[in-house]
């Protein structure tokens, strides 16, 4: 992250993502290298105060020392055990791990049993030096989302761009259901969440036609919600 102006562009990206938050967001800020120190102990409200302070603590950040991902990833999700709305994690790193538990499958099954509240975990690699399996499997098993931003690349600008899609959750745990219509391969298994401005796309086979309804459920603000859409199917 001292290459090239790597740690002042993250440093950007991070002071647009807390200068964005609502005050009915809870948010903290973990930065990690061979150490991991966090803003706070615990969630905070984005407070216009929490805010500046957590600006300030932005400014004091420095690139150096190893990448302690394990401690970093348990830090992180420790406080969204409890989660008030949908928790999300966005993760960015510029290394494999280095410091502390560095098996790649530990990291992954830790992340997992330390994730009970299921947040999303949206993983950013930067440059050429990262773990891509490390990141894609994370973000899967997350159900989050992965992009690795290039050494010529703007991490400020890849960042600022998801979190603007991600910060408005739409409809979460999206499940969809085709009455009176048998179908297979349906891809992906799991449907992703649905944000502003996104959509869900679903690929598979079927076998039936006529009138029928689908219906897709999910939480709208920790809500149940269902919808029932009348859909003509061909041949």
């Amino acid at each position: 992250m001292q290459e090239n102006g790597k740690i002042d562009q993250a440093k950007g990206a991070l002071r647009y993502c807390l200068q964005k938050l609502a005050e009915r967001d809870r948010f903290n800020v973990v930065t990690f290298s061979t150490t991991v120190n966090p803003f706070k102990d615990a969630l905070v409200p984005a407070t216009k105060d929490n805010v500046q302070a957590a600006l300030a603590f932005v400014e004091k950040i420095e690139a150096g020392g190893g990448t302690a991902i394990d401690e970093a990833l348990d830090a992180a999700l420790k406080p969204l055990a409890q989660p008030q709305g949908l928790p999300m994690v966005l993760f960015l790193t510029d290394g494999l791990p280095t410091v502390g538990e560095t098996n790649i499958e530990t990291i992954l099954a830790n992340a997992k049993n330390r994730n009970p509240s299921k947040a999303r975990i949206f993983a950013f690699g930067v440059g050429f030096d990262v773990n891509a399996h490390l990141l894609d499997r994370l973000a899967d098993e997350a159900r989050g989302a992965r992009d690795f931003v290039k050494p010529s690349e703007n991490i400020e600008l890849k960042v600022s761009n998801l979190y603007t899609k991600i910060a408005n959750p739409v409809l979460s745990d999206v499940r969809v259901a085709f009455d009176g219509i048998k179908t297979e391969e349906v891809y992906p298994k799991q449907s992703p969440d649905l944000f502003r401005g996104s959509q869900v796309v679903l690929l598979g086979r079927f076998d039936g036609q006529g009138e029928q309804s689908v219906r897709v459920s999910g939480k709208v603000g920790g809500k149940d919600k269902d919808y029932t859409y009348k859909v003509t199917w061909g041949e």
